[in-house]
């Protein structure tokens, strides 16, 4: 899941982003909430603390770059 999810903020929240892909990233992010719940049922440790926190800092910047709808800075909407 780490790599799942680092793949899909590389290719699809950089500096230059779509508003598209950032709605099927945001999707995608959800989807692994069950997934997580379920992992961390199973017990905490370093690894799946950090997992959980790059899937929270995940899903808080994509959406905030969907909800930023100008072109500032390293931000680069295309539409």
């Amino acid at each position: 899941m780490k790599s799942s999810i680092q793949k899909l903020m590389w290719n699809n929240v950089g500096i230059i982003r779509k508003e598209e892909n950032m709605k099927k990233t945001l999707e995608e992010l959800n989807k692994y909430n069950i997934e997580l719940k379920e992992i961390l049922n199973d017990g905490i440790n370093k690894e799946i603390l950090e997992l959980k926190n790059l899937h929270t800092v995940a899903k808080l910047i994509t959406q905030s770059a969907l909800d930023r709808k100008e072109s500032v800075g390293t931000h680069f909407l295309v539409t």
